[in-house]
């Protein structure tokens, strides 16, 4: 797989191929650097036209101006190969075109080029669960697993994704693959937090994910979001001390981000309170009171509503406000008709009103939790801490 069969035709140099190569064998072991990596390519060779579309695909993944990186792979077009031209009409296709067509596009792209590296980043960063479902992105990992001889990544990514699907049994025999063949395997790693999750299995789940990481040390939001899983055996069983300990470890300086960390910490501060640790929420809202700002922003529908949970744990309830004022200006009807209700929850768990709580959680069922998006593990998770919500304002106020 990292040979780079797309880029078998390519001019650019070795140098700027193997930058290529190293970036995505990062983001395969959600490390950090791709975009550096991609950076460096196209700096060795100016002229390297799949470099800048790869860069362009990242700012369109992570909702950035990508304009720039493609007038310098247009550029350069003419020199590129068959392959590398697909690559950036794909790149401006999606560029171009409504966020929720990207899947369709990446994945018809797939099926005459499936070794292209760069797309399938953009197929799996583009399914939306809360649209699609998981079987979405199962129908895709599946399409390409061949083409890909059984590489650990796609393994490791299927397999969370199978969780979703309730195929236990295939997802635990691949992340075991995947681990086998790849013991650094994040997607491995985050699918047995999934399986162990969802059979009850917590005790072991969170050993084991404890040593995972110990081992092997990831970082960022790679490292948060196995802490929460972790953090979430502890929690199921009975162990709400190192359940805040293993979240208070896994703090960055820039922690809670609403694009990386949001849905960790906000939820972890809430279930932890329900059980009557307070030591993860006071810790939060200090950060939060500092920089409220980051977190103003609709980044996704569970960052939002995991934002407005953010504050609500702070007492910051004009910033909620002001996070349902950009709900209610969305062109996305989930907005609307889901996260606004659940900021509404949050306003009233701020005010200790059990009945506006109630009010506003009224008609909103698993279905319309399932619409924001994110895993059946975080579906599963905002709904418990929407039942502290209500539990929480009926103490208020009594």
């Amino acid at each position: 797989m990292f040979e780079l069969y797309h880029l078998r035709s390519t001019r650019a140099s070795e140098e700027a191929t193997a930058h290529i190569g190293t970036g995505l064998r990062l983001e395969m072991l959600m490390r950090q650097g791709m975009r550096a990596e991609f950076e460096r390519a196209v700096e060795v060779d100016p002229t390297f036209a799949y470099g800048y579309a790869a860069l362009a695909a990242l700012d369109v993944v992570f909702g950035r101006d990508p304009r720039g990186h493609l007038d310098a792979a247009s550029q350069h077009a003419e020199r590129a190969s068959t392959e590398e031209q697909a690559t950036l009409a794909l790149v401006q296709a999606c560029a171009s075109g409504p966020p929720d067509r990207r899947y369709d596009d990446a994945r018809k792209y797939l099926v005459e080029y499936p070794l292209d590296l760069v797309a399938v980043i953009i197929a799996v960063a583009s399914v939306n669960r809360g649209v699609r479902g998981p079987q979405a992105a199962v129908d895709l990992l599946e399409q390409l697993a061949a083409a890909h001889a059984g590489h650990w990544w796609v393994k490791g990514v299927l397999a969370t994704y199978l969780v979703d699907v309730r195929r236990i049994r295939d997802a635990w025999r691949l992340a075991q693959e995947a681990l086998a063949m790849e013991p650094a395997a994040w997607h491995g790693a985050h699918a047995m937090a999934h399986v162990t999750y969802t059979t009850d299995d917590h005790t072991v789940g969170a050993d084991w994910l404890r040593a995972w990481r110990a081992a092997h040390r990831p970082v960022a939001y790679a490292n948060a979001h196995l802490a929460w899983h972790e953090a979430l055996g502890r929690i199921a069983t009975g162990d709400i001390e190192k359940a805040r300990d293993v979240m208070l470890g896994a703090l960055s300086e820039r922690s809670p981000e609403p694009e990386h960390d949001s849905i960790e910490f906000g939820t972890a501060g809430w279930l932890c309170l329900a059980e009557g640790d307070a030591g993860l929420a006071k810790e939060l809202s200090q950060r939060v009171r500092s920089n409220p700002a980051g977190l103003i922003r609709l980044v996704s529908p569970m960052r939002t509503v995991a934002a407005g949970m953010l504050f609500a744990g702070a007492g910051m309830r004009a910033e909620i406000g002001q996070l349902d004022r950009l709900a209610a200006a969305a062109p996305t009807p989930v907005y609307a008709e889901v996260v606004r209700p659940l900021l509404a929850a949050c306003e009233g768990m701020v005010d200790g009103d059990p009945a506006a709580v109630a009010a506003s959680l009224q008609g909103v069922g698993p279905e319309s939790i399932a619409r924001l998006g994110g895993s059946v593990t975080e579906q599963d998770v905002v709904e418990r801490c929407l039942l502290f919500a209500l539990q929480s304002a009926v103490a208020r106020q009594t």
